[in-house]
Protein backbone atom coordinates (compact mmCIF):
# COMPACT_ATOMS: atom_id res chain seq x y z
CA UNK A 1 0.00 0.00 0.00
CA UNK A 2 1.27 3.48 -0.86
CA UNK A 3 -0.57 5.49 1.80
CA UNK A 4 2.65 6.36 3.66
CA UNK A 5 5.17 6.30 0.80
CA UNK A 6 6.51 9.74 1.67
CA UNK A 7 6.37 9.31 5.46
CA UNK A 8 9.04 8.61 8.05
CA UNK A 9 7.61 5.65 9.99
CA UNK A 10 8.32 6.10 13.72
CA UNK A 11 7.81 2.80 15.53
CA UNK A 12 6.94 3.41 19.19
CA UNK A 13 5.04 6.25 20.88
CA UNK A 14 7.49 6.68 23.74
CA UNK A 15 9.56 9.73 24.54
CA UNK A 16 11.97 9.26 21.61
CA UNK A 17 9.21 8.56 19.09
CA UNK A 18 6.89 11.38 20.11
CA UNK A 19 9.70 13.93 20.41
CA UNK A 20 10.99 12.95 16.97
CA UNK A 21 7.46 13.28 15.59
CA UNK A 22 7.14 16.77 17.08
CA UNK A 23 10.41 17.93 15.54
CA UNK A 24 9.53 16.44 12.15
CA UNK A 25 6.16 18.19 12.23
CA UNK A 26 7.96 21.46 12.99
CA UNK A 27 10.22 20.85 9.99
CA UNK A 28 7.23 19.89 7.80
CA UNK A 29 8.62 16.39 7.20
CA UNK A 30 5.79 13.88 6.78
CA UNK A 31 5.75 11.18 9.43
CA UNK A 32 3.53 8.63 11.15
CA UNK A 33 3.90 7.17 14.67
CA UNK A 34 3.05 3.48 15.01
CA UNK A 35 2.21 2.19 18.50
CA UNK A 36 1.35 -1.42 19.34
CA UNK A 37 -0.67 -0.56 22.47
CA UNK A 38 -4.05 1.15 22.50
CA UNK A 39 -2.80 3.92 24.76
CA UNK A 40 0.22 5.03 26.75
CA UNK A 41 0.66 3.95 30.37
CA UNK A 42 3.42 3.95 32.96
CA UNK A 43 2.27 2.02 36.08
CA UNK A 44 3.91 4.50 38.46
CA UNK A 45 7.26 4.87 36.71
CA UNK A 46 9.10 8.11 37.42
CA UNK A 47 11.44 10.16 35.27
CA UNK A 48 13.95 12.97 35.70
CA UNK A 49 14.74 15.64 33.12
CA UNK A 50 18.09 17.39 33.64
CA UNK A 51 19.30 20.55 31.80
CA UNK A 52 20.34 18.68 28.63
CA UNK A 53 16.79 17.36 28.30
CA UNK A 54 15.19 20.62 29.42
CA UNK A 55 16.83 22.40 26.45
CA UNK A 56 15.16 20.01 24.03
CA UNK A 57 11.78 20.43 25.72
CA UNK A 58 12.22 24.21 25.55
CA UNK A 59 13.02 24.14 21.83
CA UNK A 60 9.81 22.20 21.28
CA UNK A 61 8.01 25.07 22.99
CA UNK A 62 6.89 22.81 25.85
CA UNK A 63 8.76 24.19 28.87
CA UNK A 64 5.60 25.83 30.21
CA UNK A 65 3.77 22.48 30.00
CA UNK A 66 6.69 20.70 31.67
CA UNK A 67 6.52 23.13 34.59
CA UNK A 68 2.83 22.30 35.02
CA UNK A 69 3.35 18.53 34.92
CA UNK A 70 6.66 18.16 36.78
CA UNK A 71 8.32 19.26 40.02
CA UNK A 72 11.32 21.57 39.69
CA UNK A 73 14.07 20.37 42.03
CA UNK A 74 16.72 22.89 43.03
CA UNK A 75 18.66 20.57 45.36
CA UNK A 76 19.57 16.92 45.82
CA UNK A 77 20.57 15.36 49.15
CA UNK A 78 22.89 12.36 49.36
CA UNK A 79 23.05 9.94 52.29
CA UNK A 80 25.46 7.11 53.07
CA UNK A 81 22.99 4.78 54.74
CA UNK A 82 21.55 7.14 57.41
CA UNK A 83 24.43 9.64 57.41
CA UNK A 84 23.98 12.88 55.45
CA UNK A 85 26.85 13.38 53.00
CA UNK A 86 25.90 16.58 51.19
CA UNK A 87 23.10 18.61 49.65
CA UNK A 88 23.94 19.80 46.16
CA UNK A 89 22.22 22.46 43.99
CA UNK A 90 20.59 20.99 40.87
CA UNK A 91 18.25 22.01 38.07
CA UNK A 92 16.16 18.90 37.47
CA UNK A 93 12.47 18.33 36.76
CA UNK A 94 10.94 15.12 38.13
CA UNK A 95 7.60 13.65 37.17
CA UNK A 96 5.97 10.44 35.98
CA UNK A 97 6.69 9.06 32.53
CA UNK A 98 3.01 9.24 31.65
CA UNK A 99 3.04 13.01 32.25
CA UNK A 100 5.94 13.48 29.83
CA UNK A 101 4.28 11.18 27.29
CA UNK A 102 1.05 13.17 27.55
CA UNK A 103 2.85 16.49 27.03
CA UNK A 104 4.56 15.18 23.90
CA UNK A 105 1.51 13.32 22.59
CA UNK A 106 -0.76 16.34 23.04
CA UNK A 107 1.70 18.58 21.19
CA UNK A 108 2.29 16.06 18.41
CA UNK A 109 -1.42 15.65 17.70
CA UNK A 110 -2.03 19.40 18.07
CA UNK A 111 0.46 20.20 15.29
CA UNK A 112 -1.01 17.63 12.91
CA UNK A 113 0.77 14.40 13.81
CA UNK A 114 -0.90 11.00 13.45
CA UNK A 115 -0.59 7.98 15.76
CA UNK A 116 -1.72 4.51 14.73
CA UNK A 117 -2.61 2.83 18.03
CA UNK A 118 -3.19 -0.96 18.27
CA UNK A 119 -0.71 -1.36 15.41
CA UNK A 120 2.16 -3.72 16.09
CA UNK A 121 5.00 -3.87 13.59
CA UNK A 122 5.25 -7.63 13.20
CA UNK A 123 7.87 -7.61 10.45
CA UNK A 124 9.83 -5.30 8.20
CA UNK A 125 11.52 -5.55 4.83
CA UNK A 126 14.60 -3.37 5.05
CA UNK A 127 15.48 -3.69 1.38
CA UNK A 128 12.05 -2.51 0.24
CA UNK A 129 11.59 -0.17 3.25
CA UNK A 130 8.28 -1.79 4.18
CA UNK A 131 6.55 -2.39 7.51
CA UNK A 132 3.89 -5.01 8.19
CA UNK A 133 1.32 -4.16 10.86
CA UNK A 134 -0.55 -6.82 12.84
CA UNK A 135 0.71 -9.53 10.45
CA UNK A 136 -1.52 -8.33 7.62
CA UNK A 137 -1.24 -4.68 6.55
CA UNK A 138 1.88 -3.91 4.51
CA UNK A 139 3.04 -0.32 3.96
CA UNK A 140 5.96 1.08 2.01
CA UNK A 141 7.49 4.07 3.80
CA UNK A 142 10.29 6.55 3.20
CA UNK A 143 12.35 5.45 6.21
CA UNK A 144 11.88 3.40 9.40
CA UNK A 145 12.88 4.69 12.85
CA UNK A 146 13.02 2.24 15.75
CA UNK A 147 11.82 3.93 18.95
CA UNK A 148 10.32 0.77 20.41
CA UNK A 149 12.41 0.40 23.56
CA UNK A 150 14.88 -2.11 24.97
CA UNK A 151 12.87 -5.08 23.69
CA UNK A 152 12.86 -3.59 20.21
CA UNK A 153 11.59 -5.98 17.56
CA UNK A 154 13.24 -3.76 14.96
CA UNK A 155 16.63 -4.03 16.61
CA UNK A 156 16.34 -7.79 16.33
CA UNK A 157 15.61 -7.33 12.64
CA UNK A 158 18.39 -4.80 12.13
CA UNK A 159 21.27 -5.74 14.43
CA UNK A 160 20.86 -8.86 16.56
CA UNK A 161 21.95 -8.15 20.11
CA UNK A 162 20.36 -9.94 23.08
CA UNK A 163 19.37 -8.36 26.38
CA UNK A 164 21.94 -8.84 29.16
CA UNK A 165 21.05 -8.79 32.85
CA UNK A 166 23.01 -5.91 34.42
CA UNK A 167 23.36 -7.43 37.90
CA UNK A 168 20.83 -4.97 39.32
CA UNK A 169 17.11 -5.20 39.99
CA UNK A 170 14.67 -2.49 41.04
CA UNK A 171 11.64 -1.76 43.15
CA UNK A 172 9.50 1.27 42.39
CA UNK A 173 6.23 2.99 43.13
CA UNK A 174 4.51 6.22 44.15
CA UNK A 175 4.24 7.08 47.87
CA UNK A 176 2.21 9.67 49.72
CA UNK A 177 4.93 11.93 51.04
CA UNK A 178 5.69 15.65 51.02
CA UNK A 179 9.29 16.26 49.96
CA UNK A 180 10.88 19.22 48.20
CA UNK A 181 14.05 17.80 46.73
CA UNK A 182 15.73 14.66 45.44
CA UNK A 183 16.96 12.26 48.14
CA UNK A 184 19.46 9.49 47.34
CA UNK A 185 20.48 6.87 49.92
CA UNK A 186 23.62 4.81 49.18
CA UNK A 187 24.48 1.50 50.85
CA UNK A 188 26.32 -1.74 50.00
CA UNK A 189 23.05 -3.64 49.75
CA UNK A 190 20.95 -1.12 47.85
CA UNK A 191 20.51 2.47 46.84
CA UNK A 192 17.23 4.35 46.86
CA UNK A 193 16.13 7.53 45.11
CA UNK A 194 13.01 9.39 46.28
CA UNK A 195 11.86 12.54 44.52
CA UNK A 196 8.74 14.73 44.19
CA UNK A 197 6.24 14.34 41.38
CA UNK A 198 3.99 17.04 39.97
CA UNK A 199 1.13 15.80 42.17
CA UNK A 200 1.41 17.65 45.46
CA UNK A 201 1.97 15.36 48.42
CA UNK A 202 3.28 12.43 46.38
CA UNK A 203 6.78 11.21 45.63
CA UNK A 204 8.25 8.62 43.29
CA UNK A 205 10.84 6.16 44.49
CA UNK A 206 13.22 3.67 42.92
CA UNK A 207 15.11 1.17 45.06
CA UNK A 208 17.99 -0.67 43.39
CA UNK A 209 19.54 -3.90 44.66
CA UNK A 210 22.49 -5.99 43.52
CA UNK A 211 21.13 -9.41 42.73
CA UNK A 212 22.69 -12.42 40.99
CA UNK A 213 19.42 -13.45 39.40
CA UNK A 214 17.23 -10.60 38.26
CA UNK A 215 13.51 -10.07 38.58
CA UNK A 216 11.59 -10.51 35.34
CA UNK A 217 12.11 -7.89 32.64
CA UNK A 218 8.71 -6.27 33.17
CA UNK A 219 7.66 -3.04 34.83
CA UNK A 220 4.27 -4.53 35.61
CA UNK A 221 5.21 -7.31 38.07
CA UNK A 222 3.95 -6.52 41.57
CA UNK A 223 5.89 -7.42 44.71
CA UNK A 224 5.13 -7.80 48.43
CA UNK A 225 6.05 -5.20 51.04
CA UNK A 226 7.99 -7.70 53.17
CA UNK A 227 10.17 -8.71 50.22
CA UNK A 228 10.71 -5.03 49.47
CA UNK A 229 11.64 -4.28 53.10
CA UNK A 230 14.15 -7.15 53.07
CA UNK A 231 15.80 -5.79 49.93
CA UNK A 232 15.85 -2.03 50.43
CA UNK A 233 17.15 0.25 53.19
CA UNK A 234 14.18 2.49 53.94
CA UNK A 235 14.68 5.73 55.90
CA UNK A 236 12.55 5.36 59.07
CA UNK A 237 10.38 8.39 58.24
CA UNK A 238 9.23 6.71 55.02
CA UNK A 239 8.37 3.20 56.27
CA UNK A 240 4.65 3.80 56.85
CA UNK A 241 4.30 5.40 53.43
CA UNK A 242 5.40 2.16 51.74
CA UNK A 243 3.11 -0.28 53.53
CA UNK A 244 -0.15 0.17 51.62
CA UNK A 245 0.90 1.02 48.08
CA UNK A 246 1.42 -0.93 44.88
CA UNK A 247 5.06 -2.01 44.69
CA UNK A 248 6.53 -3.03 41.35
CA UNK A 249 9.81 -4.79 40.68
CA UNK A 250 11.85 -5.56 37.60
CA UNK A 251 15.30 -6.61 36.48
CA UNK A 252 17.50 -4.02 34.77
CA UNK A 253 18.67 -5.30 31.41
CA UNK A 254 21.10 -3.73 28.99
CA UNK A 255 22.59 -4.61 25.62
CA UNK A 256 26.10 -4.51 24.25
CA UNK A 257 26.82 -1.06 22.78
CA UNK A 258 25.98 -0.79 19.11
CA UNK A 259 28.81 -0.02 16.72
CA UNK A 260 26.36 1.87 14.51
CA UNK A 261 22.98 3.38 15.35
CA UNK A 262 21.60 2.61 11.90
CA UNK A 263 21.43 0.09 9.10
CA UNK A 264 19.84 0.15 5.66
CA UNK A 265 16.52 2.07 5.76
CA UNK A 266 16.45 1.77 9.58
CA UNK A 267 17.67 4.09 12.37
CA UNK A 268 17.61 3.48 16.13
CA UNK A 269 16.72 6.03 18.82
CA UNK A 270 16.31 5.94 22.61
CA UNK A 271 16.31 2.61 24.43
CA UNK A 272 16.08 0.75 21.13
CA UNK A 273 19.55 2.13 20.39
CA UNK A 274 21.21 2.32 23.81
CA UNK A 275 19.36 0.97 26.87
CA UNK A 276 21.27 2.03 29.98
CA UNK A 277 21.07 1.48 33.71
CA UNK A 278 19.13 4.38 35.29
CA UNK A 279 21.73 5.48 37.85
CA UNK A 280 22.38 8.89 36.29
CA UNK A 281 18.78 9.60 35.32
CA UNK A 282 19.70 10.01 31.65
CA UNK A 283 17.46 7.55 29.77
CA UNK A 284 14.72 10.06 28.97
CA UNK A 285 17.18 12.86 28.27
CA UNK A 286 19.16 10.76 25.80
CA UNK A 287 15.92 9.90 24.00
CA UNK A 288 15.12 13.62 23.68
CA UNK A 289 18.64 14.38 22.45
CA UNK A 290 18.45 11.58 19.87
CA UNK A 291 15.14 12.90 18.56
CA UNK A 292 16.40 16.45 18.15
CA UNK A 293 19.62 15.35 16.46
CA UNK A 294 18.08 12.93 13.95
CA UNK A 295 15.27 15.34 13.05
CA UNK A 296 17.81 18.08 12.41
CA UNK A 297 19.89 15.90 10.11
CA UNK A 298 16.77 14.73 8.26
CA UNK A 299 15.91 18.38 7.70
CA UNK A 300 19.35 19.26 6.38
CA UNK A 301 20.40 16.16 4.43
CA UNK A 302 19.27 13.18 2.38
CA UNK A 303 18.39 10.18 4.55
CA UNK A 304 21.57 8.14 4.10
CA UNK A 305 23.72 11.15 4.94
CA UNK A 306 21.43 12.06 7.85
CA UNK A 307 21.91 8.56 9.27
CA UNK A 308 25.69 8.84 9.01
CA UNK A 309 25.84 12.25 10.68
CA UNK A 310 23.37 11.23 13.39
CA UNK A 311 25.56 8.24 14.21
CA UNK A 312 28.76 10.30 14.29
CA UNK A 313 27.12 12.88 16.53
CA UNK A 314 25.57 10.44 19.03
CA UNK A 315 27.55 7.19 19.24
CA UNK A 316 30.39 8.37 21.49
CA UNK A 317 28.14 10.27 23.87
CA UNK A 318 25.55 7.55 24.40
CA UNK A 319 28.16 4.83 24.89
CA UNK A 320 30.15 6.96 27.33
CA UNK A 321 27.04 7.76 29.37
CA UNK A 322 26.17 4.06 29.41
CA UNK A 323 29.60 3.31 30.89
CA UNK A 324 29.35 6.22 33.34
CA UNK A 325 25.97 4.96 34.55
CA UNK A 326 27.35 1.49 35.31
CA UNK A 327 30.27 3.03 37.20
CA UNK A 328 27.87 5.19 39.20
CA UNK A 329 26.06 2.05 40.35
CA UNK A 330 29.35 0.61 41.60
CA UNK A 331 30.04 3.80 43.57
CA UNK A 332 26.60 3.75 45.17
CA UNK A 333 27.06 0.13 46.30
CA UNK A 334 30.59 0.23 47.72
CA UNK A 335 31.01 -2.16 50.67
CA UNK A 336 34.59 -1.50 51.85
CA UNK A 337 34.49 1.07 54.68
CA UNK A 338 37.71 2.75 53.55
CA UNK A 339 36.36 3.18 50.03
CA UNK A 340 33.00 4.38 51.36
CA UNK A 341 34.69 7.05 53.49
CA UNK A 342 36.85 8.11 50.55
CA UNK A 343 33.79 8.33 48.28
CA UNK A 344 31.88 10.42 50.81
CA UNK A 345 34.82 12.81 51.27
CA UNK A 346 35.44 13.19 47.54
CA UNK A 347 31.77 13.99 46.96
CA UNK A 348 32.28 17.16 49.01
CA UNK A 349 34.49 18.69 46.32
CA UNK A 350 32.52 20.65 43.74
CA UNK A 351 35.11 20.26 40.97
CA UNK A 352 34.87 16.47 41.25
CA UNK A 353 31.07 16.54 41.05
CA UNK A 354 31.28 18.90 38.10
CA UNK A 355 33.54 16.52 36.16
CA UNK A 356 30.61 14.21 35.48
CA UNK A 357 27.64 16.57 35.59
CA UNK A 358 29.17 19.02 33.11
CA UNK A 359 29.50 16.27 30.48
CA UNK A 360 25.92 15.18 31.10
CA UNK A 361 24.11 18.44 31.67
CA UNK A 362 26.02 21.05 29.62
CA UNK A 363 25.49 19.21 26.34
CA UNK A 364 23.53 21.18 23.76
CA UNK A 365 23.16 19.59 20.34
CA UNK A 366 22.61 22.84 18.46
CA UNK A 367 25.79 24.32 19.91
CA UNK A 368 27.91 21.18 19.62
CA UNK A 369 30.77 21.31 17.14
CA UNK A 370 29.74 17.97 15.70
CA UNK A 371 26.50 19.22 14.20
CA UNK A 372 28.17 21.29 11.49
CA UNK A 373 28.79 18.62 8.86
CA UNK A 374 29.55 19.38 5.26
CA UNK A 375 28.92 17.13 2.29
Amino acid sequence: MSKYNDHIAIVGAGIAGLALGCFLQKYQIQNIVIERNNNISNEGAGISISPNGIRVIERLGLLKELKKKAFHNTSASFFSEYEHVLTNPVNVFTSTRSNIYEILKKEYLKIGGQILFDSEVTSINKNKCEVVLNKKDRYKVKHIVACDGINSLLREKGQKNKNIYSGYSCWRGIIKQNINNVNLVMSPKSHTVIYPTAQKGYASFVGVIKKEKGFVDSWREKGAFQDFANDIIIPPEYIEAFKNIDLYRWGIYIRKPMKKLYTKNLTFLGDAAHPIVPFLGQGGCLALEDAEAFAYFLKEYQITKAQKYYNENRIYRVNRISSMSLNQGRLYHLSNKTFINARNRLMQFKFIRDMSTSFLWDYDFLNSKLNNFNS
